[in-house]
């Protein structure tokens, strides 16, 4: 077993089998396989979670998605906020931030702008911030 560290991932556990553990400050484990395609990039999806938050908090889902290149290197990531209640356009979508299509960009209630890259941890700051605001203002319409 081969264990990678780097800003992006505290611990990353790499077996010969391919299997990739991945444990987060909270010590949670996140597994993922190597992306075996022939003739494209191997990613390791380190993160794939999404959390469907119940109506009387507020609604919403938040799904996170990061990859990484088998040195450890970001290769993808896609942090989203879909809330119906707050967007109606663009399937929900009320706030994310991701790298596809070839470069970094925000999405905000149905408009795409892009960003300045700095690291993903300033990304998912950002996000993190933007999206408990938003989850708040959708609260506040439940009741």
């Amino acid at each position: 077993m081969v264990v990678l560290t780097n800003a992006i991932s505290p611990l990353l556990k790499v077996c010969p089998s391919g299997t990739i553990s991945y444990y987060n400050e909270s010590k949670v484990c996140y597994n993922a396989h190597m992306n075996k395609k022939k003739g494209r990039a191997k990613f390791i999806k380190i993160l794939d979670d999404t959390i469907n938050m119940p109506e009387k908090s507020g609604n919403g889902i938040l799904k996170m998605q990061v990859s990484v290149d088998e040195k450890g290197k970001l290769a993808r990531y896609s942090l989203t906020y879909v809330n119906l209640r707050l967007c109606g356009v663009d399937n929900g979508r009320a706030l994310g931030y991701d790298n596809s299509h070839g470069y970094h960009h925000r999405h905000y209630m149905g408009k795409e702008e892009p960003i300045d890259f700095e690291s993903y941890e300033a990304i998912a700051q950002r996000f993190d911030t933007e999206w408990r605001a938003l989850h708040e203002k959708a609260k506040k319409h439940y009741h």
